[in-house]
């Protein structure tokens, strides 16, 4: 498949990258990241996004929260990488940009859930590199989606691993505290709990128009990450929150999610699986079902509430989280 650029005038320079818009030989419009190898300080990394690429195409279905990857070229000293035309990113969002994108904080922060628990749990991927401008934003008659990109850092796990060693070379005011600390220059255990916290930044991010928890300027903030300071969780002034039950839960969840133990932290599939994220008919059902069972169970009985709720165990968390984060006892008798 041949690409010309529109323009030698690129849309969009990163510290390791030039991004121009490109006509493919079909007409399809579509983004060129072109990259220089010897900017890379491991010879292979730059190459690293093509495979991950790669890997990710294997797949039956390509998920919609993950850009598209339509094939590479090399030129040399340089690489090119093909790939789907976004609008924008959730950074330029933050800052007033692309006001044609109607998405509400929470469906952004759905979406970006969803890109990532396609990665860990399809993919057997760490991203590494979680932060608003890695999350691209497509706009068109359909509505705006939001779509997780650049590989550059992602690393596969070996099959059966829970975890890959390698050197940090992410953003640092995004980095989990554990990755943030030196250890004699030994590569580090990457494990997915390090992309929870990191999305957890994005999501107070969203959900803020563009405040980061940990203070306003990047070292600052990575080094708050690294004293462990307890972050900001106001949302002060903050518009995004139809009702004070959302604000809760969001309170709730981006808490959980930056512990500083990354151990205590939410699997993705336990973000995705939050309340916060509940439609009309999930939260009907929560209701009917533990108006079914609650009365007649105790609140310490674990194996009793598996027992008679007969729900996953993700779900079963969720719905005795959501009790306790709204206060269930004192709510249920006014709406049976």
């Amino acid at each position: 498949m041949l690409y010309q650029r529109e323009s030698e005038k690129s849309i969009k320079q990163t510290a390791l990258s030039a991004i121009y818009k490109c006509k493919r030989e079909d007409g399809i419009l579509v983004a060129e990241k072109y990259m220089l190898k010897r900017h890379f300080q491991d010879a292979k990394a730059c190459l690293r996004e093509i495979e991950n690429f790669k890997e990710i195409c294997k797949k039956r279905s390509y998920p919609d929260n993950v850009v598209l990857y339509f094939g590479t070229e090399e030129k040399g000293d340089f690489v090119s990488i093909y790939m789907e035309l976004c609008d924008g990113d959730l950074e330029q969002l933050a800052k007033g940009g692309l006001p044609e994108c109607k998405l509400t904080a929470l469906e952004i922060c759905k979406q970006a859930t969803e890109g990532i628990h396609y990665l860990h749990t399809k993919c057997n991927m760490i991203h590494r590199d979680v932060k608003p401008c890695n999350f691209l934003i497509r706009i068109d008659d359909d509505g705006a989606i939001i779509k997780v990109c650049d590989f550059g850092l992602t690393k596969i796990l070996p099959s059966g691993d829970t975890h890959a060693t390698t050197s940090s070379n992410s953003t640092l005011s995004y980095m989990a505290p554990e990755y943030l600390q030196k250890e004699d220059g030994n590569d580090k255990q990457w494990r997915p709990s390090a992309d929870v916290f990191s999305l957890g930044i994005v999501f107070n991010f969203t959900f803020t128009r563009g405040r980061h928890p940990f203070g306003k300027i990047d070292f600052q903030q990575a080094n708050n990450i690294l004293e462990k300071k307890v972050p900001d969780l106001s949302f002060k002034d903050c518009q995004a929150f139809p009702s004070m039950e959302q604000k809760e839960l969001a309170y709730d969840l981006i808490k959980k999610m930056l512990d500083f133990d990354p151990r205590k932290r939410p699997t993705i599939e336990e973000v995705k699986c939050h309340p916060i994220f509940w439609d009309s008919k999930q939260k009907v059902e929560f209701y009917e079902k533990a108006n079914d069972h609650f009365h007649r169970l105790k609140r310490d009985d674990v194996e009793c509430y598996d027992q008679h709720l007969g729900m996953h165990n993700t779900e079963y968390l969720a719905i005795l989280e959501y009790s306790r984060i709204l206060n269930f006892e004192s709510r249920i008798s006014n709406l049976f």
